[in-house]
């Protein structure tokens, strides 16, 4: 019975601990609002040498009726190294590992700022709604590798409501709608240009499988076999 107990209270916590919560602030000269999507805060994987043995992190998603931003949030300010210094902040081009996908992304870091933005705020909120977690890595003075790992559980509904009550969430399927498109036209265009360096390829084989020599029409843009 203890057992069970006890069971059941660390998937309750863990319930908890996974938690995001939303958040908003009224501007009252303009009536309108600005939203937060926040997830719980974390600790890195491993406890960093002082003083950064406190840190801990959060992801937070923003918007106001006109756009949306992401961001990483922490309590201390985060002291990196393999930077590319910038015109008031520094740029961060880092892996993050959305479920088992590794991918490189960049970020940016305001000179002495707690908080870490994505480039692509867009791009960061469909993998965070897509995913269970995120691991993020980033090259911490005086620690080296440093881990934190989020649970996205809960962000899809916090996001969605965050939208709402900001007024951006008709902008953002528009801007992911547009965005599947260009995908969509871009794989279009890579097929198509597959498909003809294959039959070039096959036409160049032929031309020297008959003794001709490879030639190339530049007005017309095409393959020609050239035979002396």
């Amino acid at each position: 019975m203890k057992k069970l107990i006890l069971f059941v209270f660390v998937i309750f916590t863990s319930t908890l601990l996974a938690k995001w919560n939303v958040s908003t602030d009224k501007d009252e000269m303009t009536g309108k609002y600005s939203a937060y999507a926040i997830s719980s805060n974390v600790k890195p994987t491993r406890t960093m040498n002082f003083p950064y043995s406190s840190v801990e992190s959060w992801i937070g998603i923003g918007c106001n009726n006109k756009k949306n931003w992401a961001y990483l949030g922490f309590n201390l300010a985060p002291n990196l190294n393999n930077t590319t210094t910038r015109s008031g902040y520094n740029e961060i081009r880092t892996r993050i590992k959305f479920d088992d996908d590794i991918e490189y992304y960049t970020l940016t870091q305001d000179w002495g700022s707690k908080f870490i933005h994505f480039f692509y705020p867009e791009e960061i909120v469909e993998k965070i709604k897509k995913s269970n977690s995120m691991l993020l890595e980033l090259n911490w003075h005086g620690n080296g590798s440093t881990y934190f790992k989020y649970s996205l559980n809960g962000s899809t509904k916090a996001i969605n409501k965050s939208f709402n009550k900001c007024g951006y969430m008709k902008i953002y399927k528009n801007k992911i709608k547009a965005r599947n498109e260009e995908l969509k036209r871009t794989k279009i265009e890579e097929k198509e240009k597959y498909k003809r360096y294959s039959s070039i390829k096959t036409e160049k084989q032929k031309c020297l499988n008959n003794g001709g020599s490879s030639g190339w029409d530049f007005e017309k843009d095409i393959f020609k076999c050239i035979y002396k």
